[in-house]
């Protein structure tokens, strides 16, 4: 599975607040934040997300 993380802050499809930095993965062209208590989505947009780095 694939991790990727958004460049700056942004507002979730839900109204949510969401950090910069945050761990999201790839559904198709939505993005779900790696997250136990909240199900939070984005649309995926090459310009707002980067790959996270597999070590």
């Amino acid at each position: 599975m694939d991790f990727y993380r958004n460049y700056n802050d942004l507002i979730s499809l839900q109204g949510i607040p969401v950090d910069a930095g945050s761990l999201w993965r790839k559904q198709g062209q939505l993005m779900v934040l790696v997250d136990d208590d909240q199900y939070i989505t984005h649309a995926y947009q090459e310009a707002e997300f980067y790959e996270e780095k597999k070590v």
